[in-house]
């Protein structure tokens, strides 16, 4: 799975729960340092690349691994463009958090979801999780669980 935004949250969560973690961060060198030192000791650290990329389109980086990662989760900043990214690439799972909010500029009204993608807002809890995807079966399966008030329908499998 590739991560933008490495953190001491969700990267040991994903470190615990894939079988291989790329992760990528934006914004501050510090940070990065610190979460670099504490990972590596992680019992699951070996499975860990960790990168650092502060710059203007560091949300690019994704294209430099030459690789299709199963799973892309979006933290951090420039979120709007690294789903952007990830959607022109063609990726099936992409999941970022913290969709709700407005006031921090992440660029949510910079998403372009083409055509035959879908967006699902996890909204039960005070920070909504997203999953952009183009599986509909996913998408009818989470919608049938909890339709909560996604703007979607369910949708016909042809």
């Amino acid at each position: 799975m590739f991560e933008y935004g490495c953190g001491l949250g969700s990267t040991p969560f994903f470190l615990d729960n894939c079988k291989r973690v790329v992760s990528v961060e934006m914004q501050e060198e510090e940070w990065y340092n610190k979460v670099k030192k504490e990972l590596l000791s992680h019992k699951h650290g070996r499975k860990l690349k960790l990168h650092c990329k502060i710059s203007d389109d560091s949300f690019n980086f994704i294209k430099s691994e030459n690789e299709m990662f199963d799973l892309v989760f979006v933290d951090g900043i420039f979120r709007g463009d690294c789903i952007n990214v990830c959607l022109e690439l063609g990726y099936k799972y992409i999941v970022t958090h913290d969709t709700e909010d407005k006031v921090y500029p992440y660029g949510w009204d910079k998403i372009n979801l083409p055509d035959g993608y879908l967006r699902y807002d996890f909204k039960q809890y005070g920070n909504w999780t997203t999953i952009f995807t183009d599986d509909i079966r996913l998408y009818n399966y989470l919608f049938d669980w909890k339709s909560f008030d996604n703007e979607n329908i369910k949708l016909k499998i042809i």
